[in-house]
């Protein structure tokens, strides 16, 4: 944490660099749906045999962003791409939270704090450029409005402790196209590196 011009704390910056590939979601509630509605037009194109993915895929966008806004985003990332009647999507939502447990003035050494939220989380640990990070990898069913049967996502969350270890920059990395997980866990991988 960084004091500002008055000394209060700040939160944290966090960068991350993202492939060329994925674009950046607008969070703001009051741009984000007509944001969204471009940004899956030009990505998925206009033609009528993929009307219903897109308007599936900006539903499903739309909520995931208000949910991310929720719990705190403060970065969205993107990929979507077409090809063949089939879409293929990933996205990246970038949070930083306060840190958990009671440490008085004490700040927690940082391996010793990963170890911790590893066990907690089940999770492993993982060494990125910034320290040690704690990687989570899951499998949900994430139910659809039509009425159709739920859909399995593949989810990927990566906690960096920040270096005053009173908070935490969060990644959740998801991705419906679960047939592939194990490449897009590698991208997910190359991007968690690239955070400052």
């Amino acid at each position: 944490m960084v004091p500002d011009a008055q000394g209060a704390t700040a939160v944290p910056t966090v960068t991350v660099f993202v492939p060329a590939t994925w674009s950046m979601l607008d969070l703001d509630p009051q741009t984000r749906t007509g944001s969204i509605a471009r940004l899956v037009e030009e990505k998925i194109g206009g033609g009528s045999d993929l009307s219903q993915a897109r308007a599936g895929m900006m539903d499903q966008l739309e909520r995931a962003v208000e949910v991310a806004v929720g719990q705190g985003a403060i970065l969205g990332y993107l990929l979507l791409t077409s090809g063949g009647g089939k879409v293929a999507s990933a996205s990246l939502f970038v949070s930083v939270v306060d840190g958990v447990g009671d440490h008085g003035d004490q700040v927690p050494e940082p391996a010793a704090a990963a170890e911790a939220l590893a066990a907690r989380l089940d999770g492993e640990v993982r060494q990125l450029p910034v320290g040690p990070a704690v990687r989570v990898r899951r499998r949900r069913s994430v139910a659809v409005e039509d009425g159709a049967n739920p859909s399995e996502v593949e989810i990927v969350q990566w906690y960096s402790l920040h270096e005053t270890g009173r908070r935490l920059a969060t990644m959740t990395f998801s991705t419906p196209n679960v047939g592939l997980a194990d490449e897009f866990g590698e991208v997910f991988a190359l991007i968690a590196a690239t955070l400052r």
